[in-house]
């Protein structure tokens, strides 16, 4: 069974750190603007479980392929995880559903072996459409090839160690970036790691 670190494994010369949320800017996407920075080196995963380090992973492992990829539902205000994870199930497409930092929905995509990253990013905009959001909001990878010396783009991943108190504006030590079974309860780390398992697949959707 892969554990956290090998199903989001990315970049290992590079990622995304977060340096703080600047509470006082919200964003056109109704988000809590994000200060953040690439570090240029390897991700330090238990970190970010531990809630030291908020960590984003560039899904690239080669330049043309991927090992994971991911779709970024941007709806947060009472956001309804459930009954996004029961789309997917109707429609038999296995994403695995993560509440995002502001409160809405990361869709993860893992494959047994890398993926051609031009392929993927085509299907995932695929997906969003197939869900009934626009085809052109975020998807990561976001390029189609990772060119000589271009950086990629970082995704935030789930399980950092702490979470958002959006009313008093500030951090609290409960993580809020859980996972989700296919009943919408949610899952500790252990579990998500479990579930996630069942739906790494071989090659593209």
């Amino acid at each position: 069974m892969r554990n956290f670190p090998e199903l989001f494994k990315g970049r290992n010369d590079m990622h995304g750190a977060l340096i703080d949320i600047n509470f006082n800017k919200i964003g056109r996407d109704g988000k809590y603007t994000k200060e953040s920075t690439f570090v240029y080196k390897a991700p330090v995963f238990d970190d970010h479980l531990k809630g030291k380090q908020k960590i984003g992973i560039i899904p690239f492992v080669e330049n043309d392929r991927c090992h994971f990829g991911a779709v970024d539902i941007d709806e947060y205000k009472n956001f309804d995880h459930k009954q996004l994870i029961q789309k997917l199930r109707d429609k038999k497409i296995p994403g695995v559903v993560t509440r995002s930092t502001n409160g809405g929905a990361h869709i993860w995509f893992f494959f047994n072996n890398p993926v051609r990253s031009s392929d993927l990013k085509s299907k995932l905009k695929a997906v969003r459409q197939e869900l009934g959001y626009d085809a052109d909001g975020e998807v990561f990878p976001k390029q189609k090839v990772l060119k000589e010396g271009g950086k990629g783009n970082y995704i935030y991943l789930p399980y950092y160690g702490k979470g958002l108190d959006v009313e008093n504006k500030k951090w609290t030590n409960e993580c809020d970036t859980y996972g989700f079974n296919d009943e919408g309860k949610k899952l500790l780390l252990e579990e998500f790691e479990e579930y996630a398992n069942e739906y790494v697949i071989d090659g593209l959707l």
